[in-house]
């Protein structure tokens, strides 16, 4: 176990980074990790722009039916052929498409990529500070904590997240939400 340096968890532990791992230092390095990450996303972006699916087009329609009608609310309507989307997909990421809809109009798809990046981000620095706090729960000297901390993180932001994050779907909102609550509590662990 480290000694010395900034704590990492709440006072009751003792466990803290080697004295070099400065809580300013974490500071800067995750923001470079991040601005890099952003960059790279946005690059993306801006060559495919937002992709849209072939499962993305139910949640297109069941966000406009969120904004044109509340009669989804209380009946379904089951005289037109097949199933209606508001029979099967859940309401909260038409939801999220009815609101970047009503913020951004035709250019909310833009909108909802860009605020998936957004917590597609926050998941990157809950990895980061988990991987800091696992490195130093081992001992890690902060060399060896930083290239830790800084490779998981690049992997997270360039790996599936990358892909998922441009797309009009659940999996990026969902992997994000789950990636930041079990990061979260790892860290408090």
């Amino acid at each position: 176990m480290a000694t010395g340096g900034a704590s990492l968890l709440p006072n009751s532990m003792t466990l803290t980074m080697p004295p070099a791992m400065t809580p300013a230092r974490h500071t800067v390095q995750l923001l470079a990790v991040l601005g890099l990450l952003v960059l790279i996303k946005m690059a993306g972006l801006v060559l495919y722009g937002p992709v849209h699916m072939p499962d993305s087009a139910d949640y297109v329609a069941f966000a406009h039916t969120i904004l044109n009608t509340t009669a989804w609310l209380s009946e379904e309507d089951l005289t037109r052929g097949g199933q209606p989307a508001t029979s099967f997909r859940m309401i909260g990421y038409p939801a999220f498409i009815a609101l970047t809809k009503l913020l951004a109009g035709d250019a909310w798809d833009w909108l909802a990529v860009l605020l998936q990046f957004a917590l597609s981000l926050v998941a990157s620095g809950y990895v980061y500070f988990l991987s800091t706090t696992l490195m130093a729960a081992r001992g890690g000297g902060h060399r060896v904590t930083q290239f830790v901390a800084v490779s998981v993180t690049l992997v997270h932001g360039v790996g599936q997240s990358l892909v998922l994050d441009q797309c009009i779907l659940t999996d990026s909102l969902n992997a994000s939400f789950l990636l930041i609550l079990a990061a979260h509590t790892g860290i408090a662990i």
